[in-house]
């Protein structure tokens, strides 16, 4: 394992403007493609900016310098950043903690670490060598193969991130004070290890979950993982600490895997820290999971739902095809494809709970969540949600979602109510 750097004094430094280039994006690369001769030095200088900014805690710098420069088409990026800008001081700590262990990865990978040569190396091995024993003796198709994997599967990110004390060195070495200050017992999620899990169901705000390794049911925050899954589904993912009700949550999505390989991975958690590695190995090679089985989408930070694919642009635009029912009513009041799915899953979230009580909350919850966070759509919600009779209805969905949710549940209750 390596030893964390001793951190530098360094003065602090003024946000540094954008750079007036328009926006550009890199959309016929291959996966994977080397795109050394394609990115200019100001490319170079805008990523680094942006590595600054992010460190600083500062959203929206770090945001605009990195739409000011070369982006691959589909990234996911811009949105996480875009969610904390609109928040504002209303992003909860752990939100930041999110980010704060995505740039470690990050930065790592900008100051071409050896630990991520080496996480890409592991990650090879355990989960694509059907892939990789083909092409050994192709260069190029190698390399590619490995920025996928750099870029893409989850496994190799937290190779990186825990076990090789990558988020350690970066809270050491590169984070800032102000960056700090705004994450929720950041500092505990380096020594998190990888566990084994049954995502059983969700209650009021919180998704109860059984520690394979213990054998107990732990309550965490519930972020909609299981929105997309069946009662009971094997997962393995990082249990961390945070300081608002239930007091748990997963650092990120947890990923799918069988019964058989979760409980072997929590298992595994009473050794070295990096024991998972050959179990996951092992059920590779056994056929129990499928290849590219750690290779799903990013969520956002605020939710562990996954987002549809092309991710839906806040910004606008229209459906193809006829709009249905509900939709053609709401685009007829004058709101936006994106406004009107908002206004339908509020109203759809409304229904549940007027039906099922605080019982429903859990379920719609993370969903209308994931919505209210953008502003234009918690505007429309104010003209189109607002009837007296849903005060009821918001102070339920209230009492079982997070921070910031709670408060615009319970602000649209009192508009309700007057």
């Amino acid at each position: 394992m390596p030893k964390s750097r001793r951190r530098k004094p360094r003065r602090a430094r003024r946000a540094v403007r954008p750079a007036a280039t328009p926006r550009r994006r890199v959309a016929t690369v291959r996966p994977g493609q080397d795109l050394s001769d394609i990115l200019t030095e100001e490319d170079h200088r805008l990523m680094r900016a942006h590595m600054d900014a992010a460190a600083r805690g500062d959203a929206r710098a770090a945001y605009e310098h990195l739409v000011a420069g070369a982006m691959v088409e589909g990234t996911i990026t811009p949105y996480l950043l875009r969610e904390l800008v609109l928040l504002g001081d209303d992003a909860p700590g752990w939100m930041y903690s999110r980010w704060c262990a995505d740039q470690s990865y990050r930065w790592m990978l900008l100051e071409e670490d050896q630990r991520t040569d080496t996480a890409v190396r592991q990650t090879m091995i355990m989960a694509h060598w059907d892939r990789v024993e083909p092409i050994l003796d192709d260069e190029v198709a190698l390399l590619e193969l490995g920025s996928r994997i750099a870029g893409g599967d989850r496994l190799c990110s937290e190779l990186a991130t825990f076990e090789y004390a990558g988020l350690r060195d970066f809270l050491d070495v590169k984070a800032d004070p102000a960056l700090l200050d705004r994450c929720d017992r950041i500092g505990e999620w380096a020594e998190a290890r990888m566990g084994g899990f049954l995502l059983e169901q969700p209650v009021a705000g919180a998704l109860q979950v059984r520690d394979l390794a213990e054998g107990a049911t732990l309550e965490v925050l519930n972020l909609g993982a299981l929105s997309d899954r069946a009662p009971g589904a094997a997962v393995i993912g990082r249990l961390v600490p945070i300081s608002v009700d239930p007091g748990l949550m997963f650092e990120a999505r947890p990923i799918d895997v069988d019964l058989e390989t979760a409980r072997q991975v929590a298992g595994a958690a009473a050794g070295d820290p990096d024991d998972w590695v050959p179990v996951i190995g092992d059920a590779r090679r056994d056929g129990r999971l499928p290849y590219a089985f750690s290779c799903g989408r990013q969520t956002l930070y605020s939710s562990d739902l996954v987002p549809l694919e092309p991710f839906e642009d806040p910004g606008g635009g229209s459906a193809s095809g006829p709009p249905p029912g509900r939709l053609v009513e709401l685009l007829g009041a004058g709101l936006d494809d994106y406004q009107a799915n908002g206004v339908m899953v509020a109203e759809v979230a409304l229904i549940v709970v007027r039906v099922s009580g605080a019982d429903g909350v859990a379920s719609v919850g993370p969903h209308l969540a994931a919505v209210m966070y953008e502003p234009r759509v918690f505007e429309a919600l104010q003209v189109h949600c607002a009837d007296r009779e849903h005060a009821r209805g918001w102070r339920l969905l209230a009492s079982g979602l997070p921070e910031p949710a709670r408060s615009r549940c319970l602000a649209m209750a009192e508009l309700c109510a007057a």
